[in-house]
């Protein structure tokens, strides 16, 4: 079976109705829903990407610590 794509909005009862499906009746779906210009697809998923990173030497036993330009994290 074909895969088709199509856009909708949700309605206020948070439901979503899609007409005109090129598909028999009885034929079994896989519906899959993706949010589009949702707040969590803007949100970077790494931080520290980019930012340039200095390493202290020294620190205690095992731990490896690092600082970037905003914040100090330690491993």
């Amino acid at each position: 079976m074909r895969d088709y794509r199509v856009g909708v909005e949700v309605t206020e009862d948070g439901s979503v109705t899609i007409k005109g499906l090129p598909l028999q009746p009885g034929d079994r779906v896989e519906v899959i829903i993706g949010g589009r210009g949702c707040d969590a697809a803007r949100e970077q998923p790494y931080p520290l990407r980019g930012k340039p990173v200095k390493y202290i030497a020294g620190g205690s036993g095992r731990a490896m610590s690092f600082m970037s330009e905003t914040d100090a994290y330690i491993f």
